[in-house]
Parts: structure tokens; sequence; C-alpha cells
């Protein structure tokens, strides 16, 4: 039950941080997989929601070939571009992508 709590709250920073940057399709689609592969593998629950929205955005515009930095992404979600970065880091890695 926590988890379904914690997906929703994310869910929502996500589609805010979206609407803000009038990201297209794309990116959303992105967001949503990597929102619900995160929520698997039980990474939804270390830190704060605004934080896991941003991280996940930032890598869906990655995936989308979308080019957001930390800063315009981190200003939209209401958090610093460090919170951006260690968040992307950790659902990057924690879903093996960069690995070889």
């Amino acid at each position: 039950m926590e988890i379904e709590k914690a997906r929703d709250t994310v869910s929502r920073n996500i589609l805010t941080i979206l609407a803000t940057l009038k990201c297209d399709e794309s990116v959303k689609g992105e967001s949503m997989k990597l929102l619900e592969a995160s929520a698997e593998a039980g990474l939804l629950t270390a830190t704060g929601p605004e934080g896991q929205a941003a991280g996940i955005v930032y890598v869906s515009c990655i995936l989308a070939r979308k080019r957001l930095s930390q800063a315009v992404i981190g200003r939209a979600a209401g958090v610093s571009s460090g919170v951006v970065g260690k968040n992307y880091i950790r659902i990057a890695r924690g879903l093996g992508y960069g690995e070889r």
C-alpha cells in the first residue's frame, strides 16, 4: 500500500513538472514507464517525491533525446539541481541504465 501511495505522489509531481516544462508525449511516456519500473524495483521510498519525480523526468528527457538541464528541471520541481542529479543517478543505476 505504501508503494502505491508513493507512486501516486511521484506521478502527480511528474505530471506537474512536465506541464510546467511543456514537455511532449514522448517524455511523458518515458516518465510513466520509468515510474512503474522504479516502483517495481523499490526505488520510490528512499527520498522525497519531488526529487524522485525530477530524477525520473531527467532520465526520461535523456532517453527521449530532449535537452533539458538538471537546473531547469529542478526549478520546475522546486528542488536544486543537486537533488535532481542524486535522484537521476540513483534511478538510472537502480534500473540498470549505463551498465555494460
